[in-house]
């Protein structure tokens, strides 16, 4: 929870990060190196962990329940709970990131933005998916940053045709950031993400 949280009637947006297990601690740690100098707001973090063998089963077999955990449950508690905003974020890397293009394309109203870093199993179905979705004008007023180091070879394709969809519809109001990194590899696009 932001710093002065208990002493405040203050509302706050929501930063859900994926794979927690390895990511909690980038999401708390940049809000507390940069709220005092006014270059992030502050918000509330929520970790959702998915170590081990659940990881995967997650992001490709068993989405529609982590979708309905996440819609049915997990918001709608910290929505009850906490003093929130309407503003939500998700966070995802690798095959999380993948998941999120799902959200995005099959639930937009879940998330107001998405920070995606190295996405994974971008699968032709997500990707027509968030094409649907652009075209019903469901992404305006969405931010959408996706980041993948240049070595991501077997992302580039898929990235650069979701590029292609976003500068498609360039007319809506979705914020799209689109970027391939020349210095960075898979496991440093997470901290630019972040940034």
């Amino acid at each position: 929870l932001p710093e002065n949280y208990d002493t405040t009637t203050k509302r706050y947006p929501v930063l859900y990060v994926l794979d927690s297990q390895r990511y909690f601690l980038h999401g708390i740690t940049y809000q507390n190196t940069l709220v005092f100098q006014d270059k992030t707001p502050e918000a509330i973090i929520i970790g959702i962990d998915t170590s081990n063998d659940k990881r995967q089963k997650l992001y490709t077999k068993n989405t529609k329940a982590l979708t309905r955990f996440l819609q049915s449950e997990l918001i709608p508690y910290i929505n009850t709970n906490y003093k929130v905003s309407n503003e939500k974020i998700l966070f995802g890397w690798e095959s999380a990131a993948g998941y999120s293009i799902e959200i995005i394309g099959e639930n937009p109203g879940l998330f107001s933005a998405y920070l995606l870093a190295s996405p994974t199993l971008i699968f032709e179905e997500r990707i027509s998916a968030v094409e649907e979705q652009l075209k019903r004008h469901k992404l305006n007023n969405k931010f959408i940053s996706f980041n993948l180091g240049s070595v991501e070879f077997w992302s580039i394709e898929d990235a650069h045709q979701l590029n292609d969809l976003f500068l498609a519809h360039s007319k809506s109001t979705t914020i799209w950031q689109f970027n391939i990194l020349e210095e960075d590899d898979h496991y440093s696009t997470p901290l630019i993400t972040f940034n």
